[in-house]
């Protein structure tokens, strides 16, 4: 299966010289010079536009919505990805353990359920000496 690389898409923020209206534009092109904003006109008054100097010098540094969605989507299933082997290398290696416990008496209903053994142990620590103080 090949893999596709897709092309980032940049956006640029400009406004209009005239009537300050705000838009952004997205392009492959990272470099503000190279998109044409000297020959670009406003949608409304069709005046000459300008680079919106309140967005962080008129060109966004990180990726559109829509390639932001996709880097989050990608880091994601890598973090599922690396969160499943680390699970399969301590099953391996039996680190964090996993132990069976069966619900209360007065929850009949529930089935058991699995919680690693450093947790009934922790309990455990707890719970037995003060047993003790109450005997």
């Amino acid at each position: 299966m090949k893999e596709e690389k897709e092309e980032k898409i940049w956006t640029h923020f400009l406004r209009c010289s005239k009537c300050s209206f705000k838009f952004q534009l997205e392009t492959p092109e990272s470099n503000n010079a190279k998109i044409g904003v000297d020959k670009m006109s406003c949608p409304v008054c069709k005046k000459p536009v300008m680079l919106d100097t309140s967005q962080f010098g008129g060109v966004s540094t990180k990726p559109s919505m829509a390639s932001q969605g996709r880097m989050n989507i990608e880091a994601s299933m890598m973090a599922l990805k690396m969160a499943g082997e680390q699970k399969r290398a301590d099953e391996m290696a039996g680190v964090n353990k996993m132990v069976g416990v069966s619900p209360p008496p007065q929850e009949r209903g529930k089935s058991s359920f699995q919680i690693p053994e450093k947790v009934v142990s922790s309990i455990e620590k707890k719970i037995i000496p003060e047993l003790e103080l109450l005997e």
